[in-house]
């Protein structure tokens, strides 16, 4: 897609899709199981590595998509935070264990990333971007996805098919 439209979105939005998948097969154990057979210490850093790329990619698509949120300095202030957070989860994810990694990306995604999400798309439908409002249904349906699936994983939630799929 990028190579046809040469828009720094577009790239964007295919490493965020790369990553999110590296992160669901991690999650599925299918990362183990087929593409890191013999090395299962890598394979158990591996997703909290790309859930700091998730997010990174998430916010430079989000950066670079909508329009109109350039010119507001919060929101450029909440972009730059959030790509800090995403580059220290890169970090600690080879340092600390993977159920820390995992609360702080809980912790985070719930403070921090789901309401600069839905500003950042309240902002841009407010300022005459229509597109904004599906954008802002399918980004909080995925972010309370995630928020579901991260806490039945820490034990907050129980287990069962809703908080699963």
């Amino acid at each position: 897609l990028y190579t046809a439209i040469r828009d720094a979105a577009y790239l964007y939005y295919v490493l965020y899709i790369g990553s999110f998948t590296i992160v669901q097969f991690d999650m599925g154990g299918w990362f183990f199981q087929y593409i890191l057979p013999n090395m299962p210490m890598l394979s158990s850093r591996i997703g909290a590595f790309f859930y700091g790329w998730t997010t990174f990619f998430a916010i430079c698509f989000l950066e670079n998509f909508i329009p109109n949120t350039s010119r507001n300095k919060s929101i450029n202030i909440g972009f730059a935070i959030g790509k800090t957070i995403s580059f220290c989860i890169l970090g600690l994810a080879y340092i600390l264990p993977f159920h820390i990694i995992l609360l702080i990306v809980f912790c985070t995604a719930l403070l921090f990333y789901v309401p600069l999400f839905l500003y950042t798309m309240m902002y841009s439908y407010r300022s005459g971007y229509v597109p904004s409002r599906y954008r802002l249904i399918g980004w909080l349906t995925l972010r309370i996805g995630i928020v579901f699936y991260s806490a039945a994983n820490l034990g907050m939630v129980p287990y069962n098919a809703l908080s699963t799929y």
